[in-house]
């Protein structure tokens, strides 16, 4: 199946939202289609997530919920119900931030949905949370925002050096990893300074789709059109391709 998300739940089981809006699950060596659209509703699946309670979410065309037998869709009352979700992340507080293609950022609370944390009209690629609690947001080529009790600031980043964000990840320290729409990776910290974080040579400037830390400290770098990046703690590079075995070289996700 082609999919956009990918999500590893807690007890290894492997979820995928499929481009045209299926659930799939793998599990015991088995691929199994859980969820199919309504009528109308052929939208991606462009965003999985797992809460701390264990409920899985999806986001489509609004959000979902997996009840254990089928996706139950859940209304905020605001824009995040009309429009695409691009991006999902439950942070340990019992809220679910919900990032949107053109309607800006919805946080889901127990009983309360609050959605002008950033201005409408911004799309919202990623979501992450830092070290020190506070709440970062991808909102393209408006930049960064960042979330500290409550209180939004746009992030006025060193030099405009970011450009275009599109994912996130926290790093070791109070700041994060934004991958860019073409400007390359950047370690990002609170007070906007951000220094770049060199990829392999070989490597053209494109699009970061997607990023993780392994516990070894390797930054894994889910590119689109380049393949996987590897930047050890070191600062050594690897690219692996197609050329490599890699199925494309397109990395929408990495987990």
């Amino acid at each position: 199946p082609s999919v956009s998300s990918i999500l590893i739940d807690r007890d290894g089981v492997v979820w995928a939202g499929g481009e045209g809006g299926e659930l799939y699950q793998y599990a015991s060596d088995e691929l199994d289609i859980v969820a199919v659209p309504g009528p109308g509703s052929d939208q991606p699946i462009a965003a999985i997530a797992q809460a701390a309670d264990g409920t899985v979410w999806t986001g489509g065309r609004g959000i979902a919920k997996w009840d254990g037998t089928r996706l139950q869709r859940v209304t905020t009352g605001g824009p995040a119900d009309r429009e695409l979700i691009l991006s999902l992340f439950p942070d340990s507080h019992g809220n679910l931030w919900i990032g949107t293609r053109s309607s800006g950022l919805t946080r889901m609370s127990p009983g309360l949905f609050t959605s002008d944390l950033v201005p409408s009209g911004t799309v919202t690629t990623a979501v992450c949370r830092s070290r020190d609690d506070a709440v970062w947001v991808s909102a393209g080529c408006e930049g960064l925002y960042r979330v500290s009790n409550g209180i939004a600031e746009h992030l006025a980043v060193q030099d405009d050096l970011v450009g275009c964000s599109w994912s996130l990840y926290p790093a070791g320290d109070d700041g994060v990893y934004v991958g860019t729409w073409g400007n390359g990776l950047f370690h990002v910290r609170p007070d906007g300074t951000a220094e770049p974080v060199p990829l392999p040579l070989s490597a053209r400037p494109g699009a970061i789709l997607s990023l993780l830390e392994d516990s070894a400290g390797s930054l894994w770098v889910g590119t689109d059109g380049d393949g996987l990046l590897i930047v050890d703690p070191s600062g050594n590079t690897q690219q692996i391709t197609s050329d490599q075995g890699l199925p494309a070289d397109t990395v929408l996700d990495v987990h």
